[in-house]
C-alpha cells in the first residue's frame, strides 16, 4: 500500500509526464512507465528533505 506521501508523487508525475507526451517526447505507450519513474524520483528527493522554498501565505500583504 502506498503511503500519502507516494500518492501525492504520483499525481504530480502524471502532470509532467502528460505534458512531455503532448510535446512528443514521450510515447503515450511509455506513458504509465514515464510516470511511474518521474514519481519515485520525487518521492527521493522528498525522502533527502530536498523541497522547494517556502513561499509567503497567501494572506500576507507585502504592503505591511
Amino acid at each position: 500500500m502506498k503511503s500519502e506521501v507516494e500518492e501525492w508523487c504520483g499525481r504530480v508525475a502524471v502532470f509532467g509526464v502528460d505534458m512531455l507526451v503532448d510535446y512528443g517526447l514521450i510515447s503515450k505507450d511509455d506513458f504509465e512507465k514515464a510516470t511511474a519513474i518521474v514519481a519515485e524520483e520525487i518521492h527521493v528527493r522528498l525522502c533527502l528533505n530536498d523541497y522547494p522554498p517556502q513561499f509567503p501565505s497567501r494572506k500576507t500583504n507585502p504592503k505591511e
